[in-house]
Order: C-alpha cells, then structure tokens, then sequence
C-alpha cells in the first residue's frame, strides 16, 4: 500500500521543474486513490487567487501499486464522489 507521503514524491517527481511548485500536506483519498494538492505556492499555500490554476486537473496517486495519474474534476464528478478530506484542509479550501 501507497501511503499518503510516498503519494506525495510521486507527484513531485511528476512536476519536478514546475515553478513555484507546493505540494500540500492535506488532500483527499478514496478507498483507491489518493488525490495530492499540488501547483503554485502562492495559490495553496498563500491562498491568493491570483494564481489558482486555469484547469482542472486532479492528481492521483493509487492507493494500490503508486502508479500516478490525473483527472479532470469537472469531466468525472462521479468519480470523485467518493473522496474525503486526508489531513488538516484550510479553511480556504473548504
């Protein structure tokens, strides 16, 4: 089984070179995936909407093997339904 920090390197090392680049320690899981928050610093860190990004795109990591993959929100909301928060969510993103 893939635990939530080891979901945590494969994404960094799936963005590595991305500028600003944070990855979260708060999420979501499912029973089969783990969802990573991951993208610019001053958005999920800094909490400035100036730089939220322009898509969609969710970041999962299986639960199961760590194999890595993303989703569009919007074009798979049932697939999502499943999911609760992992970790201390802050206040701005619930």
């Amino acid at each position: 089984m893939t635990t939530f920090e080891q979901a945590q390197d494969v994404v960094r090392k799936q963005l590595a070179g991305t500028q600003y680049l944070f990855i979260a320690d708060w999420g979501q899981e499912s029973d089969d995936y783990w969802l990573i928050m991951a993208g610019d610093r001053r958005y999920l860190a800094e909490f400035n909407d100036d730089f939220a990004q322009d898509d969609d795109i969710c970041h999962l990591v299986s639960k199961k093997d760590g194999t890595y993959e993303f989703r569009s929100y919007a074009g798979n909301l049932e697939f999502f339904d499943s999911f609760k928060p992992y970790g201390k969510v802050p206040d701005y993103f619930q």
